[in-house]
């Protein structure tokens, strides 16, 4: 890992996931640390999509697959233990759901 990642790990798989981070871009720290904790599915969801909507903005020249399976990695270990179910079951998708199609599966579990 670079001296410029920060790597999270899945509980439910054990798959370790590198995401980039530079002192001079808060966002993707701000990305990186976030976590559900006492907010909703939907109350982190949103407060996600917002820090990536910013990050983009700044950083149009990363796009494709490779962000898009960033972006759902970010949501599901971000995610609170009790859904540690529901993320695995998604881990294992082949192919991986789009963030939406992961929002919404985790969303019907939290009901």
């Amino acid at each position: 890992m670079a001296n410029d990642e920060i790597s999270l790990t899945s509980s439910a798989t054990g798959k370790e996931i590198a995401i980039p981070s530079t002192s001079t871009d808060p966002s993707k720290r701000d990305i990186a640390y976030l976590r559900q904790e006492q907010l909703s599915i939907s109350g982190y969801y949103t407060k996600l999509k917002g820090l990536w909507d910013e990050l983009a903005s700044y950083n149009d020249a990363v796009h494709g697959t490779q962000q898009e399976q960033q972006k759902l990695m970010q949501f599901l270990m971000g995610l609170n233990d009790s859904y540690s179910a529901v993320r695995g079951q998604i881990l294992l998708m082949n192919p991986l759901p789009s963030v939406r199609q992961a929002y919404s599966s985790v969303s019907q579990e939290e009901k």
